[in-house]
């Protein structure tokens, strides 16, 4: 990528935008719309790199309009495909975490990944590779959600996967190195999921990113994915207000 600022650095300009989630989008002078990845930060404060962000989180940084212009280095600076545009372009950590969810799963060995479905899914999530286990009932603030959870410890494809993800929920993983399985026994009538849980633990790497590019751009994601995180962020947020941030209760029942 070629310099773009004139005080002989070799670094980019990039404006970034405000933005709630770990992976920002901006544009460099040129007009061109890159990605900087969440390990970038203009060393002025701390802030981006404790929330797990790369964006400006600092008001007097920003300023009223929640912008930022900031030097990110070259390296942590992506283009961004022209396929994805700027409302899609939000769900790149989202993707990027399922990504990271199913590749520790396939290739670590970190327990099985789950699927939270509707429950007229079950035969998309068979055809997709999910094995029908267990069926649950989640309650939180937001009401209740009825639900069936798939274990699948070897999905034929991670963009299968992917694809079973964003038709139909979130994805269950393992959590403080536990696998999945051991957070639903089959003698379990009540349970609580920590959030850690939902779509991943730990930051995904740049080849997550790149791979969650790459499932956006070939269109792999579909737009109910929105609806998904949206709701995601709802359950938290009220969740969060009841003093519970870390759970939410889980009434677990065997499928027949």
């Amino acid at each position: 990528m070629p310099n773009h600022l004139d005080n002989g650095s070799d670094m980019p300009t990039v404006h970034l935008a405000w933005a709630s989630s770990n992976a920002a989008t901006g544009s460099l002078p040129d007009g061109s719309r890159v990605l900087v990845l969440s390990e970038a930060g203009c060393g002025r404060c701390n802030t981006c790199q404790l929330r797990g962000d790369n964006f400006c989180a600092s008001p007097v940084l920003a300023g009223k309009d929640w912008t930022a212009t900031i030097d990110v280095e070259r390296a942590l600076v992506l283009p961004l495909p022209p396929q994805i545009a700027d409302e899609r372009a939000v769900l790149i950590p989202f993707v990027a975490r399922i990504t990271r969810a199913l590749r520790r799963s396939a290739e670590q060995g970190e327990g099985p990944v789950g699927i939270i479905a509707e429950t007229e899914l079950h035969p998309l999530a068979v055809k997709l590779g999910a094995h029908t286990g267990i069926e649950i009932t989640t309650v939180h603030a937001a009401g209740e959600l009825n639900r069936a959870l798939h274990l699948s410890s070897q999905p034929r494809s991670m963009e299968q996967a992917l694809l079973a993800i964003g038709r139909m929920g979130f994805v269950f993983t393992s959590s403080l190195g536990e696998p999945a399985s051991a957070l639903i026994p089959e003698y379990y009538h009540h349970m609580i999921v920590k959030e850690s849980a939902i779509v991943g633990t730990g930051r995904p790497s740049r080849k997550d990113v790149l791979d969650a590019v790459e499932f956006l751009a070939r269109g792999l994601v579909d737009q109910e994915l929105v609806a998904c995180t949206a709701m995601q962020d709802a359950t938290s947020s009220k969740i969060a207000a009841q003093n519970h941030p870390a759970s939410f209760p889980v009434s677990v029942t065997r499928l027949s």
